[in-house]
């Protein structure tokens, strides 16, 4: 078994058919992993060149602004929660029926939650109060960004350090 050094990055041949690409930074080590394929599927008697499950799946990033949520006195801790609520629900009771038990959760409807800009009308109650003494309700896209991106499907480590397996098989 052969080992490169690659910077902080190393590429193994675990055999003849099977590469490793190893690192902290995943971006760096797919950026290798891309390249090293290109140069794999130039080698005369290699063939289906390909990373192991590699996909990308989209997600999308809630960035609170720190500047925002103080002018509010909002902490991250509750934006997350009223954003966890809105998605994923949240049990605030029991229905019992008989013998049987059903939770009741609230969450919005979906066609309320289905786009970022749904989700940019979801309004947070802040610590600070008005007239009435009732909380100042504000909207989600006041404190905080909604950022598309997409992450690994998965992330395969060893030793505490990612990895990426390109493998090919071998013809002629």
């Amino acid at each position: 078994m052969g080992v490169r050094s690659l910077g902080y990055l190393r590429l193994e041949t675990t055999d003849i058919e099977g590469w490793k690409v190893f690192g902290e930074d995943f971006a760096e080590i797919e950026k290798i992993a891309v390249q090293a394929r290109e140069i794999l599927e130039s080698v005369r008697g290699a063939a289906d060149v390909e990373f192991d499950a590699l996909g990308k799946s989209p997600l999308l990033e809630i960035v609170p602004r720190r500047d925002a949520m103080s002018r509010y006195n909002l902490h991250a801790a509750e934006i997350n929660r009223v954003v966890h609520t809105a998605l994923a629900g949240e049990e605030v009771g029991k229905l019992i029926e008989g013998n049987r038990r059903f939770d009741i959760v609230v969450r919005l409807p979906q066609g309320q939650r289905a786009t970022p800009a749904d989700l940019q009308q979801v309004h947070v109650a802040s610590a600070r109060t008005d007239e009435s003494g009732a909380p100042v309700m504000v909207p989600l896209r006041e404190v905080a960004d909604l950022v598309p991106a997409t992450i690994p499907d998965q992330i395969t480590r060893k030793n505490q350090t990612r990895e990426i397996l390109l493998s090919a098989n071998v013809v002629g």
